[in-house]
């Protein structure tokens, strides 16, 4: 059975949703400022951005830093707290609905 050890939220009305669901789970604040080294590693880290930078209907300004979409770069250093070899991203780019495996 999958448990919930952590979430990361900024927006407090959607944290407060977070913690009824998983009362036992501390909320890490804001991504961008996170020290990895001092979080609980996790079997599934399961992450999500405004994709308004990365979509066709967006401003197309990419994954850079100091965009909205810049969140990935937050969540990337993570990843190497994850239990698993695999990391699944989906692309929301020309190629609507595909999946992209980064290993």
């Amino acid at each position: 059975m999958a448990e919930t050890i952590w979430f990361s939220e900024i927006n407090k009305p959607v944290a407060r949703i977070f913690s009824h669901h998983w009362p036992d789970a501390p909320n890490l604040g804001d991504i961008t400022t996170i020290n990895w080294r001092d979080v609980e590693p996790v079997d599934v880290l399961c992450g999500g951005f405004p994709c308004q930078d990365v979509s066709v209907a967006g401003r197309r300004a990419g994954l850079a830093p100091g965009t909205r979409s810049g969140l990935w770069g937050a969540l990337t250093p993570g990843l190497g707290h994850v239990e698993s070899s695999s990391c699944w991203r989906k692309r929301d780019d020309q190629d609507y609905g595909q999946e992209e495996l980064l290993r």
